[in-house]
This record gives structure tokens, C-alpha cells and sequence, in this order.
């Protein structure tokens, strides 16, 4: 509310991704399996105004997930998982909020410093 309230662009990072899915309304889904937990991983990015790359390798730490169906209100993907086609990058059509399922402050490589340079600068 006070990112919305007073025009402070906003990222969420892993969890946080979570919590702005929820906030707008989405879901997430607990995985009964361990494909995401402590593994590097590739995804698709879909937005040409996040990276020159269309394909990076990302970390993840968590079992939970977020479905293309289960965006909340006015969120798009830009990032999907190679590996099970889940959300791993999504941003507000209209306001400057963000969120990454991973940690681009653990895997601090160009694509992940291009990455938080766009979205800060984006929009």
C-alpha cells in the first residue's frame, strides 16, 4: 500500500514476489518435490526490456511456485521456468512494481546486475 499510495517503484525477491502475488489477488502452489529447492535452474525471459539474453540461469531456495493462471490482478511474467513452465519474473502493467522468484543478490553475474539496472530504471 504505501509503494501504490506514494509512486515508489517496487521489487519483490522470492518471498516477496510471493507476497505481491498474493496482495493483487494471486496464489501460489507448494510443490510436493524438490526441483526447486537449493538448484540452479534455467528460465525463458519473454519482456526485451528486462536483458539483451533471452534464456539465463537463475537459483532458487523455496518449494513454492507461481502458475501463469494464478498471476494476481494486472501482473505479466516475464520470466518462466524452463523446467516446469512456473513464474519466475512478473511486473505490474501499470505501476513500477517487480517481483523475481530468485535471488539476483546471490548470483551477482551481468545478467543479474543488467536485470535490477532495468528494472529500476524502467517504466
Amino acid at each position: 500500500d504505501y509503494s501504490i499510495s506514494n509512486n515508489i517503484p517496487l521489487i519483490g525477491v522470492c518471498r516477496g514476489m510471493q507476497v505481491i502475488n498474493s496482495f493483487f489477488g494471486g496464489k501460489i502452489r507448494n510443490l510436493d518435490n524438490n526441483n526447486h529447492v537449493n538448484k540452479d535452474h534455467k528460465v525463458k525471459l519473454n519482456n526485451n526490456f528486462i536483458l539483451k539474453n533471452n534464456d539465463i540461469s537463475v537459483n532458487s531456495f523455496h518449494r513454492n511456485v507461481i502458475d501463469q493462471n494464478s498471476l494476481g490482478k494486472n501482473l505479466s511474467s516475464f520470466a518462466i521456468s524452463d523446467f516446469d513452465k512456473t513464474v519466475e519474473g512478473f511486473f505490474h502493467n501499470e505501476l513500477q512494481i517487480f517481483g523475481v522468484m530468485w535471488h539476483p543478490e546471490r548470483f551477482p553475474d551481468n545478467n543479474s546486475n543488467e536485470l535490477l539496472q532495468n528494472i529500476f530504471s524502467s517504466k
